[in-house]
Parts: C-alpha cells; sequence; structure tokens
C-alpha cells in the first residue's frame, strides 16, 4: 500500500462505532431483564402442570392408546 493512504487511514468511521456501542448495550440491557425478571408466566411449568398426558382428541376407527400411553 502506498503510504500517504495509511496515514490517512483512521480507523472504522463513528457511526459504526456508535451502532455497535447501542447494540451491545441493548443486548446487555434485555439480558439483565430477563434475569431479573426470571420466567415470570412463560415457561414448561405453565403448559400442564399436574403431569398427567392429555387425552388425545380424537383417534381414528380401530386404534386404541398403549396401555402406557405413548413412550
Amino acid at each position: 500500500m502506498n503510504q500517504a493512504k495509511d496515514a490517512n487511514y483512521t480507523g472504522m468511521p463513528r457511526w459504526v462505532k456508535v451502532t455497535g456501542l447501542v447494540v451491545a448495550l441493548l443486548v446487555l440491557v434485555v439480558v439483565v431483564v430477563m434475569l431479573v425478571a426470571g420466567p415470570g408466566e412463560h415457561g414448561p411449568g405453565r403448559h400442564g402442570g399436574s403431569g398427567e398426558q392429555a387425552p388425545p382428541t380424537s383417534m381414528p376407527a380401530g386404534h386404541q392408546m398403549p396401555e402406557g400411553g405413548h413412550r
């Protein structure tokens, strides 16, 4: 490379640095909020709760559930 081009090179543009900083801060805020707030009403415990398998909504004629359920 030409030395004149190297001397004028100042690195990344300011807008790239600012955008990267803003994105990093937003990601940090989201992670902190998720850790502080906890799962709330979301998560696998919300669906079912009793631990029992839900009954099938419909079965084709002539088919039966296995005795132990699906495995």
